[in-house]
């Protein structure tokens, strides 16, 4: 069996999404980027990319439980928020849009 790294499409062990697999989003400078628009709720990027969260983490304080980021895997991006509401966005070099 051909060891996963020694597969076309893939970089050690790291897929590489072909040209074709991703999106291509732009960039509007404290607007957003693609379909996110920054202060979106989790909820509304999840309609929006049409994907639940892989991977969400969040921090207590207290009673209280703060979202700090969401991966969205199919994506290839990580939403990260400030009070609830998206403050940044990080794209996947490997797997998210261009």
């Amino acid at each position: 069996m051909a060891a996963l790294w020694n597969e076309a499409g893939y970089r050690g062990p790291w897929r590489i999404a072909r040209k074709e697999e991703r999106a291509e989003w732009t960039f509007t400078p404290y607007v957003g980027v693609g379909p996110l628009h920054f202060g979106m709720t989790v909820k509304e990027i999840t309609h929006v990319l049409g994907e639940e969260p892989a991977v969400s983490s969040y921090s207590h304080h207290g009673e209280a439980q703060k979202l700090n980021y969401a991966d969205f895997a199919e994506s290839g991006i990580r939403a990260l928020f400030h009070d609830g509401r998206l403050g940044c966005i990080a794209a996947d070099a490997l797997t998210g849009p261009r």
